[in-house]
């Protein structure tokens, strides 16, 4: 009896992996209409909640992850911020708990990652099967641009997303699973790992957040060339770049080419720094988790200390845009090119708070068009896993919906390290005699 074929279908998934919540959205491309991406909305979340805790729990033999993890906090004890606490120990503002015997940081963010890769495998076999098919997944793990340049954190993270994508094949990370089990798991997926040689472009496997991010506004018919900046302010870090969005002539028309990152920052302080002042000042509040979501409401009840405070956190997450625009003018400092120029995405849970808005549209306001907000807008081929139409922000879906394409679907991409400064020469005026300018 002939065996009925089963097709595979190609799927990449993207992996928003963030301090506090993590995005992850699938590009099929097999889709007979084109190109298509979906949402994932997680079968063991509570409704249709998309943004995954990035949490981890541990209990006395045991670790869970994401949904489950915040379920069973106050049962065990829960590690949150991790990608926070593995690429910036020393600045670390979460709630600092005693880790796992035998795992460290960088192990729970593996495992963390790898339950975002089986949560997504999850949907898309779901996804496949559909049509008939097997889902053949590949994964882009999303970092912060700057990070990228970082010798440490760069090689880092791109091991994260390797070892991940491995830990599939020796333990199921869907649920809960054994600290015994976990170490063993990381081990083998290491050892696997390091015995292959090193990928070609890591950005097959690690891409910049603010690249991925501005995906959409790079193929978006509304968003013209020209310089903008964008600003992502998480639970730990804020992050900064200003980039350029070029255009070639094709056909008659002028049509988005590449990217051309002039500038890029991140670093401490973010919404954790924020949630930690209102929880040392407000009364009845005791951790993080305690204020995020009420930040704006919870700011009315600080007294002059904590609003002083504040004031300080907020300067200092400005201050990372203003590196960004510094490190931009650097390599183009030509007054007349940056003059009343470009309008600002922001991205990230932390541009929502009236606060850090405001703060971070006050800095650099010269620079700015009137309109300065910009708003990529939502994606026209993203929605739902069944084709039906998306009604949640589109803000929060644009860096997992860049990441979720191969690198030969991006566009060129050139970060600020690859541009070399450029100081345009002042004009130099002939010099003219007396006899010149009065004789006949």
């Amino acid at each position: 009896m002939a065996h009925q074929r089963v097709d595979s279908r190609p799927l990449r998934l993207g992996v928003d992996y963030g301090t506090s919540r993590s995005k992850l959205v699938i590009t099929d491309y097999g889709a007979v209409d084109g190109d298509r991406s979906f949402l994932v909305r997680p079968q063991c979340a509570d409704g249709d909640e998309y943004l995954i805790p990035s949490t981890v729990c541990a209990t006395k033999d045991s670790l869970r992850f994401g949904f489950s993890a915040e379920a069973l906090a106050d049962e065990g004890t829960p590690y949150r911020s991790l990608k926070m606490l593995c690429a910036y120990p020393d600045k670390f503002y979460g709630d600092r708990e005693p880790l796992p015997t035998g795992l460290n940081a960088r192990d729970l963010a593996t495992l963390y990652v790898g339950h975002l890769i089986a949560l997504g495998r999850q949907a898309a076999e779901r996804y496949a099967t559909r049509f008939g098919a097997t889902a053949s997944v590949s994964i882009t793990l999303g970092v912060p641009m700057a990070q990228l340049d970082d010798k440490r954190l760069h090689p880092m993270f791109v091991r994260i997303a390797r070892v991940a994508f491995e830990l599939g094949n020796h333990l199921d990370l869907e649920d809960t699973v054994s600290i015994a089990d976990a170490s063993h798991a990381l081990a083998s997926a290491r050892t696997e790992v390091d015995a292959r040689p090193p990928p070609t472009n890591p950005r097959d496997w690690v891409r910049s957040e603010a690249e991925a991010a501005l995906f959409w506004a790079h193929r978006s018919p509304d968003i013209e060339h020209g310089r903008y900046a964008c600003v992502d302010v998480g639970a730990g870090t804020t992050s900064a770049s200003w980039f350029h969005i070029s255009a070639m002539r094709s056909g008659g028309v002028l049509v988005n080419d590449r990217l051309s990152f002039y500038g890029a920052a991140c670093a401490p302080p973010a919404c954790d720094a924020v949630g930690r002042v209102i929880a040392r000042h407000v009364n009845d509040v005791n951790s993080l988790a305690d204020v995020r979501g009420y930040e704006d409401k919870l700011r009315d009840s600080l007294p002059d200390q904590g609003h002083a405070e504040l004031d300080r956190v907020l300067s200092q997450i400005a201050r990372v845009f203003a590196h960004a625009s510094t490190s931009a003018f650097e390599k183009e400092q030509s007054f007349r090119r940056w003059r009343r120029i470009g309008r600002v995405f922001l991205l990230g849970g932390g541009t929502k708070l009236d606060a850090v808005r405001s703060r971070l549209l006050l800095e650099k306001a010269e620079w700015l068009k009137s309109d300065a907000v910009a708003d990529a807008g939502l994606p026209a081929d993203l929605s739902e896993e069944d084709g039906s139409e998306l009604l949640d922000d589109p803000s929060f879906m644009l860096v997992a919906y860049g990441l979720a394409r191969r690198l030969g679907d991006v566009p060129d991409v050139f970060a600020p390290g690859q541009i070399e400064p450029y100081t345009p020469k002042p004009p130099v005026r002939d010099r003219i005699s007396w006899e010149d300018l009065y004789s006949d």
